[in-house]
């Protein structure tokens, strides 16, 4: 009697878990299925010249937090893929490879010539295209110590340094991030990183794997390349 309720206790633990791990995919899938996207052009009108950054904005307590960043395309162009919600747009010049907005830098916003931000607010399965964006000169508006950089640890890890025993490649993650993707980025993040420092006359390597892949798939190429060449 009592291993058969060892069974059946066991067997409702195991459906219990099962039914949670479901309700979490159908829940990821959900916000995949509701992804929009904000898309439009920016242009440098000013008499300096530097690196264009587009940021994707939201007010979050009295401050302004850059959730996105995006270097335009060479004729302008940037996407931001979103989910439901009320966001802004800027874009300002970075001409010192700060890689974050000062005030004095030469910027534009959404909605600069009414002085006020354009919200844009975005609903499900849309995709919005806004004004082209002119940057002409420095704005008069949110000091740099209102703008918040709250990136998603995607943003963060772009050209990092990172190991192959690092958590975010274990096979044991490699499921949630096919899964549970929204899960899997504010844990670990993703993006493009690198296993070494770049050096100058070296040729880099781009590694891409596939679903349920990770970083581990290369492990025996990447032991066996030239490190005097690559």
């Amino acid at each position: 009697m009592n291993n058969i309720f060892i069974y059946f206790s066991y067997l409702m633990f195991l459906l219990f878990v099962s039914g949670c791990s479901i309700l979490q995919i159908s829940e990821q899938m959900s916000l995949l299925d509701n992804a929009s996207s904000i898309q439009g052009t920016v242009v440098n009108h000013s008499e300096k010249s530097g690196v264009v950054h587009v940021l994707l904005l939201k007010r979050v307590e009295g401050h302004v937090e850059v959730v996105s960043d995006s270097i335009p395309g060479a004729k302008g162009g940037y996407r931001f893929n979103v989910l439901p919600g009320s966001y802004m747009v800027g874009a300002f010049l970075d001409t010192e490879n700060s890689e974050t907005y000062k005030k004095g830098d030469y910027a534009t916003y959404l909605g600069e010539k009414n002085g006020i931000p354009g919200y844009i607010n975005v609903s499900e399965y849309s995709d919005v295209e806004i004004d082209t964006l002119y940057i002409i000169d420095s704005i008069e508006g949110e000091d740099e110590s209102r703008v918040r950089y709250s990136l998603s640890k995607v943003d963060k890890n772009i050209g990092s340094i990172v190991f192959l025993e690092d958590a975010m490649f274990a096979r044991e993650n490699i499921s949630m991030g096919f899964w549970q993707p929204f899960d899997y980025i504010e844990k670990f993040g993703g993006g493009l990183m690198q296993l070494q420092k770049f050096e100058q006359g070296k040729m880099p390597v781009i590694f891409i794997h596939g679903i349920f892949g990770s970083a581990l798939d290369f492990e025996d190429i990447i032991s066996s390349i030239d490190r005097d060449k690559y």
